[in-house]
């Protein structure tokens, strides 16, 4: 859809920033993790329902995974251009 559709103009090093405190965010909720149940707690998702918690942490790591592959794919190809 639209509104998930990639709008540019955002430097590399930028995005790079954004994965990281991401990531950071997500390390510093894992205490959370193991002292509550992640199968208990839900939340909605615009495009798939009802998530768990620890569902929204798979959906996450993939999401995030997904784009960290788009950057390396975009830097070996701007490196090959370069050669």
């Amino acid at each position: 859809p639209e509104v998930v559709q990639p709008k540019g103009g955002r430097a590399i090093s930028e995005s790079v920033a954004i994965l990281k405190e991401n990531r950071d965010r997500l390390n510093n909720m894992k205490p959370l993790f193991e002292e509550t149940n992640g199968t208990v707690l839900s939340f909605p998702h615009p495009a798939f329902g009802k998530l768990t918690a620890i569902d929204w942490l798979v959906l996450i790591g993939g999401h995030e995974n997904r784009h960290t592959s788009q950057i390396e794919r975009i830097l070996s190809a701007r490196n090959a251009a370069k050669a």
